[in-house]
């Protein structure tokens, strides 16, 4: 008696079957998608590489970071397309439903079943959705979101993916790999053993082709290692050094990993103990020292009332000129002056920044692919928080200034998405940004600060407290 399994293999080894699942992003009933897809060509990307040969990548010309089109490309990445209106409405294809939920024995009955080498092909490489994710990209989704259920391996499915011959290098829409994926925000610290054993998998088939997937580029010219760094984890950023991805990579605005773990001492100290064992012309102990140095003067702890400068002792002097900056000693107080960065912000007029978006009532607007942003926080001061107390925020930017702030604390006890005209009025709103967007330990799209709630409906932000640290 067939399984549903073994008449789903039967099904899709048809020639037909295969070139409707390959294309069903461009038949979309979705509305919005249908629209979204549209603009593509608008936004930079050649739609008709696919769909001249929807095996392929696609188009996987350079973006530029700080461009309209890198925006509107990251908005769909940050939500995964379609993806999830294609599963809640049933028509993810078989396959791709056992890849998702890690079924090793159903995938590789449904890839015995093909009758030929091009059939086998065409089951591994097929793309599904807006990003037009392969088979292998569910499996890694699956990892993350899927538990529970009986038979489900992921790891093991993935390597039965790859020894068929999928491609281990496949890119998504904007041009990530399933190395970028693992380097993601999907991987959790609970479950990273089994993302890096995934992910050890697809490096040794890397390796087979010829291919350093650790040092693969997406279309913004980021290697896996700068999303390491953006997620701050030092664990993800070890198992990239272990197999020798190189952190001075640059993307196409001029930023790498290791400029930006100068701002992140754990993750600097990680990428520079590989350059003291590995000669390198590029990167050396020399420069983990100078990094080093930076980072010492720049970052400020968590802790409120630590000195600035060396971050280990009690701050028990305040800058008299901004009042927020604090120093065990003159000595540092001087150091953190002159090559801390505090000279450029210590200034009574701009280290606190008020936000007040509870004027407007409304909402911010929409994101760039047409989505409203709603207003989260009401005006209230949370119950965990006491007027004039200072607790710390995260700061999230677009490309442009035009995009809204996203402003939260840890607990999310309020979230604000706020226009320029919410920030001081609009008068500080470019200064503001300005300074978030060059904070390089990020990439220029996010920064922590401390703040206080002044009364109901205002939150001030302290300019000169900007800092880097983990959530």
């Amino acid at each position: 008696m067939k399984s549903i399994f073994d008449d789903a293999a039967e099904k899709l080894v048809e020639r037909n079957n295969f070139e409707n699942f390959a294309h069903m992003i461009y038949k979309t009933a979705n509305t919005h998608w249908g629209d979204e897809y549209r603009k593509l060509r608008s936004h930079g990307t050649n739609t008709e590489i696919a769909e001249n040969n929807p095996l392929s990548d696609g188009d996987q010309s350079s973006i530029l970071s700080l461009s309209k089109n890198a925006e509107f490309h990251r908005e769909i990445f940050a939500c995964g397309g379609d993806l999830d209106e294609i599963i809640s409405s049933g028509e993810l294809p078989m396959f791709f439903q056992c890849c998702l939920l890690g079924l090793e024995n159903e995938v590789r009955k449904l890839l015995e079943a093909c009758e030929s080498e091009e059939q086998k092909k065409k089951m591994l490489e097929s793309r599904i959705g807006f990003m037009r994710y392969s088979p292998l990209f569910l499996v890694i989704t699956g990892l993350r979101k899927v538990k529970g259920i009986p038979g489900s391996d992921h790891v093991a499915t993935a390597k039965l993916l790859l020894d068929h011959g999928a491609r281990p290098d496949a890119r998504d829409l904007v041009g990530k790999t399933c190395i970028h994926y693992l380097c993601g925000p999907l991987n959790l610290k609970s479950d990273s053993q089994n993302f890096f054993a995934l992910g050890d998998h697809l490096i040794e088939a890397g390796n087979r082709l010829g291919l350093k997937l650790v040092d693969a580029t997406d279309r913004f010219h980021e290697v896996p290692m700068i999303c390491a760094v953006m997620q701050m984890r030092v664990d993800t950023c070890a198992w990239l050094v272990k197999n020798k991805a190189d952190p001075t990579i640059q993307d196409n605005s001029g930023t790498s990993a290791d400029a930006m773990s100068r701002m992140i001492p754990a993750i600097n100290n990680v990428i520079h103990n590989r350059g003291n064992l590995v000669a390198s012309t590029t990167w050396n102990s020399a420069a983990g020292a100078a990094s080093a140095t930076v980072a010492r003067n720049i970052v400020p702890v968590t802790e409120a009332y630590n000195c600035w400068n060396c971050r280990e002792k009690n701050g028990v002097h305040m800058c008299s000129a901004c009042g927020e900056a604090r120093y065990c000693s003159v000595e540092c107080q001087k150091t953190h002056w002159k090559t801390g960065g505090h000279k450029a912000v210590c200034k009574k007029d701009a280290y606190i920044i008020t936000v007040d978006p509870a004027k407007s009532g409304k909402s911010p607007g929409e994101n760039l692919t047409g989505q409203q942003l709603p207003l989260y926080w009401t005006g209230a001061i949370p119950k965990n928080v006491r007027p004039g107390e200072i607790f710390e925020i995260k700061v999230q930017v677009g490309p442009t200034i035009v995009t809204p702030f996203m402003i939260y604390d840890e607990k999310r006890s309020f979230l604000i998405n706020c226009r320029n005209a919410d920030i001081d009025g609009g008068t500080k709103a470019e200064e503001f940004f300005k300074q978030v967007h060059e904070f390089s330990a990020f990439g220029g799209r996010k920064a922590f600060f401390r703040a206080s709630f002044m009364e109901p409906g205002k939150l001030s932000i302290r300019k000169a407290s900007v800092f880097a640290r983990e959530w």
